[in-house]
């Protein structure tokens, strides 16, 4: 429930969320609120509260009002442009599209039999050339090249007017972004790292969060050089990348504290079983041998946690587990708990995980990719 305004001898322009869940109240934010009145207008288009009309004194004067989004806990003021005429007592609705007021009374108590229609400004992310720019933003962390911007935003844009097509190429269009092998051989690779050195956080189903997540995948994607896939000698650069990561990443004091002191097959053991798999009796060997072969130390122990990290065994096993916690890193910019989660735990990542493993990882039948981008979270990062 939000509340805002009202008054009786001085008006106001604050107000508050409550969350019955937790029985609690958050203010909402002052920053760009409306103007402090008493009697305005009031509806909820499913993601936004839009606020309007009302008096300041004890006449209705007011033509203009905000749009507050819980989720990002700001306003946008509402246009004035051919707005109706001021009012209070009005009737007023949204129709999934438009707010429509009508009705009330004026500052001269006469009722009025006008109204007036008010519409959200299109929301940017509906644009192929903007969606697909904010998955090379949000996923590979870097402006799109214009071939590969212009070869996704393409595949929507073939759909011209058709909605259905629109819809499953945005979906499969953005999933693309995850299953690409410049994700998979960077993001995905440093959650497997994590996986393995680790185990899970603490208390949680995870192995990451994202804030650590962010800055080891970025440190990946651009030391020594920002990989491109597909552009000049990206295999090379993409190894190179790899090999200095890993390194710097079994040099770390956390790193050392768990597996410094262990022999190659010690080492290897705890890296599967952290990951929570029984690797192959070759997968288990071609890990040691890896160790070995880079002369044990820390070379060693990045050689054989890349082996570990990269076998088909752990990349089986934690590829769904991945694909669900990205959609919070990535889409929603936030980790599984964090607010607006409303039990601010991991149920929903625990739903989506299941729904994925129900469907046998199949993004699609699981309308979990769906979901996230239709999300009115994900959209409100954008506009309406």
């Amino acid at each position: 429930m939000i509340v805002w305004g009202g008054g009786a001898s001085t008006s106001l322009s604050t107000g508050g969320r409550y969350n019955p869940t937790t029985d609690s109240w958050t203010a909402t934010s002052t920053t760009t609120a409306p103007t402090a009145r008493s009697g305005p207008t009031a509806v909820w288009t499913g993601s936004q509260m839009i606020i309007w009309g009302g008096m300041t004194g004890s006449f209705p004067n007011l033509i203009i009002g905000g749009r507050y989004k819980p989720v990002t806990d700001s306003w946008i003021a509402t246009c004035d442009t051919n707005a109706a005429a001021p009012r209070i007592n009005d009737s007023a609705v949204w129709t999934g599209s438009e707010m429509i007021v009508w009705g009330g009374d004026d500052a001269n108590s006469t009722r009025l039999n006008t109204g007036g229609r008010y519409s959200i400004p299109a929301n940017p992310i509906a644009a192929p050339n903007f969606f697909v720019r904010r998955h090379y933003l949000d996923f590979l962390n870097r402006e799109p090249d214009q071939s590969g911007w212009e070869f996704w935003a393409n595949r929507i844009l073939q759909c011209g007017s058709d909605a259905q097509c629109v819809e499953v190429r945005r979906i499969n269009v953005s999933a693309a972004f995850f299953l690409s092998i410049e994700f998979q051989q960077t993001g995905n690779l440093v959650y497997k790292m994590y996986k393995a050195g680790f185990g899970n956080l603490t208390g949680k189903p995870v192995a990451a969060d994202r804030a650590p997540f962010l800055a080891d995948t970025r440190q990946i994607q651009t030391t020594p050089t920002q990989i491109i896939v597909g552009q000049g000698d990206w295999q090379n650069q993409l190894e190179t990348n790899k090999q200095a990561f890993a390194l710097a990443f079994v040099q770390r004091p956390a790193f050392q504290s768990a597996h410094g002191g262990q022999d190659a097959a010690t080492y290897v053991s705890s890296l599967f079983t952290n990951a929570g798999v029984t690797p192959t009796s070759t997968e288990t060997s071609a890990a040691i041998n890896a160790f070995n072969s880079a002369g044990g130390g820390d070379a060693g122990r990045a050689s054989a946690l890349r082996s570990v990290a990269e076998s088909n065994s752990v990349s089986n096993k934690l590829f769904n587990e991945a694909f669900v916690l990205m959609q919070y890193f990535g889409y929603l910019q936030r980790n599984p708990y964090d607010p607006p989660e409303l039990t601010l735990d991991y149920q929903g990542y625990t739903f989506w995980l299941n729904k994925l493993n129900q469907f046998n990882g199949n993004y699609i039948d699981a309308e979990m990719v769906k979901a996230f981008i239709s999300s009115s979270e994900y959209r409100q990062r954008f506009g309406p």
